[in-house]
């Protein structure tokens, strides 16, 4: 932040997920972005979470602080994200290249919560289109491919299928071209069979589960798009 002086509205880190034992989930992938930002975080969360980012205090006293609940259609999950698009339409971006942060994940925890995410997401994107018309439309495009991609790894590992399938839907409508692709299409055919099971079986809702520790893998740990080949 001092390199960068009073046109840094914000610095990040790189983080790794952990469970509740503090076990390695998985890290977050190294993305470098930094300086004018605003079309690279649109189009995915680089920054990755809200315990991450550095803000500078001016940057906030003029571009103000979280939405609150009431302003994101009574859901909440992306203000991190918006306060940071926020920031990044005046101010430039800085990178700290090192892993500071681990993110705990937990069972019930809010970003499990997909069509709240979902809901939320949406609220937030329609604010950068009102404030930034110039924008192309297929950048928001990419940004929903990217986002409910996301969600549908998130939501299998959790023990969602119903979730999942809402958001692999979501994806798909964002970006037919993910129908072609085989890891999200296993993905899908293994979360319908859950469902189908689960509705024969009458058995409720499943309890929803921290993410299983899984095999590292750079594409999975790419927070943004885990599928879609369109995505910048």
């Amino acid at each position: 932040m001092d390199k960068g002086g009073d046109k840094m509205g914000f610095s990040y880190c790189w983080s790794e997920k952990i469970d509740i034992q503090g076990r390695l989930i998985t890290g977050s992938y190294p993305f470098d972005t930094q300086g004018s930002v605003l079309e690279e975080l649109v189009a995915r969360n680089f920054v990755g979470n809200a315990s991450v980012p550095l803000f500078r205090a001016s940057a906030l006293r003029e571009c103000g602080v979280y939405l609150a609940r009431s302003e994101q259609a009574g859901v909440q999950g992306c203000e991190d994200w918006e306060l940071l698009l926020r920031v990044a339409e005046k101010y430039r971006a800085g990178l700290v290249p090192a892993t500071l942060v681990k993110y705990r994940q937990v069972p019930g925890c809010m970003s499990l919560d997909a069509k709240g995410m979902g809901r939320s997401y949406e609220c937030v994107m329609r604010l950068v289109r009102q404030r930034n018309p110039q924008l192309p439309e297929a950048l928001f495009r990419w940004s929903a491919a990217n986002f409910y991609s996301y969600l549908v790894s998130k939501c299998s590992g959790a023990n969602d299928p119903g979730s999942c399938l809402w958001a692999l839907a979501k994806a798909i409508r964002a970006d037919p071209k993910l129908t072609a692709n085989r890891r999200f299409q296993r993905m899908g055919l293994k979360n319908l069979a859950k469902l189908v099971i689960y509705k024969l079986a009458g058995t409720a809702r499943p309890q929803l589960q921290a993410p299983q520790l899984p095999t590292r893998d750079p594409e999975v740990e790419r927070q943004g798009s885990v599928f879609s080949s369109t995505a910048p």
